[in-house]
């Protein structure tokens, strides 16, 4: 029986080949390398985090890794350096925390590019993340959350995002059950709260915030002298700007 593949899935694979070279540094890659694509040097930049937050509105927030050194580039890479394939790979590691973290969702959803950041990349980076996600873990994937133009995030300080983004979040259509809800970064939880409310306010009964990367400011005094094998646990969103 043959089997159908996307265009956009031959292109990849024919300029970005996977295991041949690393995500992040470009260094070839042994075939232990593979799935993720990144070298053991990278991969040890990942700081992996354990405990949850709860942003404004009393939503838990779980991040898979600290917004530094190789999470920091994997995020700037997929954004802004016009390196959509990567979206598999954060998707994956999106998947693992989600099965690690025991949630339970019936929905999933993600946090939407404003129309001009879309038109700017030419594509809407969490969507791409969010239909790997629900791939791999069968989750329904809901794309009724949409987003107003406005100033980005990243352009305002930490004290004037959430009036930055009150209203700029809407949806075409109901969500129901638990919600767990993908983005790429926590920094301030301003965004991620408000769209949690809008899910609430759409028929969901839950929401769980869910991002590969957290700016917040971890507890720990040893943060720096952390590894990937060590686990930062953060008990509070105290955030710096990215």
């Amino acid at each position: 029986m043959g089997i159908k593949r996307k265009l956009s899935d031959i292109i990849r694979e024919i300029f970005f080949p996977e295991g041949i070279t690393c995500n992040v540094c470009g260094k070839e890659l042994d075939k232990e390398q593979k799935e993720y694509s990144l070298c053991d040097e990278c991969n040890k930049g990942l700081v992996k985090i354990k405990d949850s937050v709860v942003i404004r509105g009393g939503h838990e927030t779980i991040s898979a890794f600290r917004y530094e050194k190789t999470a920091r580039k994997y995020v700037l890479f997929y954004k802004d350096s016009g390196k959509p394939y990567i979206a598999d790979y954060i998707g994956k590691y999106l998947a693992e925390k989600y099965a690690e973290s025991n949630i339970k969702a019936d929905e999933v959803c993600f946090v939407p590019s404003s129309p001009s950041a879309i038109k700017r990349r030419g594509y809407d980076g969490m969507k791409y993340v969010a239909a790997k996600f629900s791939e791999i873990t069968g989750v329904k994937l809901n794309e009724n959350l949409f987003r107003k133009d406005g100033i980005d995030q990243t352009k305002v300080s930490n004290e004037k995002r959430f009036e930055n983004v009150k209203d700029k979040f809407m949806s075409k259509g109901g969500f129901s059950g638990t919600v767990v809800i993908l983005d790429d970064v926590v920094t301030s939880g301003a965004t991620l709260g408000e769209c949690a409310d809008v899910i609430l306010s759409h028929g969901a009964d839950k929401v769980v915030c869910l991002t590969f990367a957290s700016a917040c400011e971890p507890k720990t005094p040893t943060e720096e002298s952390k590894t990937s094998t060590e686990e930062i646990k953060i008990s509070a969103c105290e955030t710096k700007d990215k």
